[in-house]
């Protein structure tokens, strides 16, 4: 099944897909932060957030969960929140120092975006501290 944006299956609607990591310390500040920023949003979650459509195994599956969720609900903006402090990082990609671990999240960042502009969606990326402050993951992907 393709999407066609001009031919949506229901009047369900959000302008956002957020995608987070399952790290428990950021579940009750991102549900406001999304409530309060976004209004509505759909939502992928999974270890190291938009390291899903990355990794090996799980990429395939990932895509077709946004694309799925897009049909369902029309969404254009995607939302990728990294954070410190991830374990998926440390585990996955090495980011055992907070610089290689922004380092490698930045290198995923652009890739991601790449491949979600392919899917003709527009792509935000956020950096949130495990205390709920965001703070900067790199001036050029910063909108």
């Amino acid at each position: 099944m393709s999407y066609d944006p001009k031919n949506p299956s229901n009047k369900l609607h959000t302008e956002n897909l957020v995608v987070r990591c399952s790290d428990f310390r950021l579940r009750e500040f991102l549900g406001r932060w999304t409530t309060q920023e976004l209004g509505s949003a759909d939502e992928l979650v999974a270890p190291g957030a938009g390291l899903i459509f990355l990794r090996e195994g799980r990429a395939t599956a990932a895509l077709d969960d946004l694309r799925t969720l897009r049909f369902l609900h029309d969404f254009s903006d995607v939302w990728i929140v990294f954070h410190t402090e991830c374990g998926a990082y440390k585990h996955f990609r090495g980011g055992n120092t907070p610089d290689s671990e922004r380092a490698a999240q930045v290198e995923d960042a652009q890739k991601i975006k790449t491949l979600l502009e392919g899917e003709g969606l527009k792509v935000h990326f956020r950096l949130v501290t495990p205390a709920g402050e965001f703070v900067t993951l790199a001036d050029e992907l910063t909108d």
